[in-house]
């Protein structure tokens, strides 16, 4: 019955489906009257609004220079407001790019971590639990008990004495399920010791490498709002900057009238 359950639910929400693009289906025909019209209705408005500003134009007195300062305090205007927004879309960029770098950098701590753990107390804790089942096997691996019982422990303790580094196997060794025989295989102390040193350096700079990354993915989204910030205020302003600019470069104002 559990496992019908999720069965049941997917169901239930397929039937609601269905029902609810049955009535999107019987509403279609009044959506699609309803959306020609106020399409139609937008067409009309905009082809009167495109006639009438040629014959508001032509009503203007403005000289060539006049027109020309316009233009450039427009441009000018604009030049401003896509800066703010090339620069606000170069840091989201940038934030994507450092989020990315950041989740590496957690899939490396997180794998030097784990080798780190392993040479500092997982292998050995691992080495006792082994020696301590086979000890353990050992005494019940008496031949004067039951025969078959005897065998099946003997072949427990056979597995653990077989080395699994081979010629064919290289990552044996790291093995986080290391047998005895693999460990002293693998592990003499010089060999144990270069591999703690390794991975206790690859753990530092791990995490030193991830903490940084974080404060920089910090500051980085920090910059992002900052300048997203920036780029709003400029799409919400850009009209009345452009009349500022216009009365800055007076292109309309008495001194627009000399020569």
């Amino acid at each position: 019955m559990l496992r019908f359950e999720p069965l049941k639910a997917s169901i239930a929400d397929l039937i609601a489906r269905i029902q609810s693009l049955e009535t999107a289906v019987a509403a279609q025909p009044d959506a699609s009257a309803a959306y020609t019209k106020f399409y139609r209705a937008v067409e009309q408005y905009r082809s009167e609004v495109d006639c009438g500003i040629p014959t508001v134009r032509c009503q203007l007195e403005l000289s060539d220079k006049q027109v020309a300062c316009i233009r450039k305090a427009i441009g000018t205007v604009d030049a401003r407001v896509k800066k703010a927004q090339s620069d606000r879309d170069a840091q989201e960029a940038d934030v994507k790019a450092r989020q990315l770098k950041q989740q590496q950098l957690e899939a490396d701590l997180a794998w030097a971590k784990r080798w780190y753990d392993f040479f500092t107390t997982g292998m050995q804790a691992q080495i006792t639990r082994q020696r301590d089942d086979l000890k353990a096997l050992s005494l019940l691996a008496d031949p004067s008990k039951d025969q078959c019982e005897v065998w099946f422990y003997l072949s427990e303790m056979e597995a653990m004495l077989a080395s699994a580094r081979t010629a064919e196997n290289s990552t044996g060794c790291y093995d986080e399920d290391i047998n005895i025989a693999t460990f002293i295989d693998c592990w003499a102390p010089k060999c144990y010791s270069a591999a703690y040193q390794h991975w206790m350096v690859a753990f530092n700079n791990a995490e030193s490498a991830q903490k940084f990354g974080i404060t920089e993915l910090a500051e980085a989204v920090r910059h992002a709002a900052d300048l997203a910030a920036i780029a709003d205020e400029a799409k919400a302003k850009r009209r009345e900057w452009i009349l500022k600019e216009l009365n800055t470069q007076d292109c309309c104002g008495p001194m627009s009238k000399c020569p």
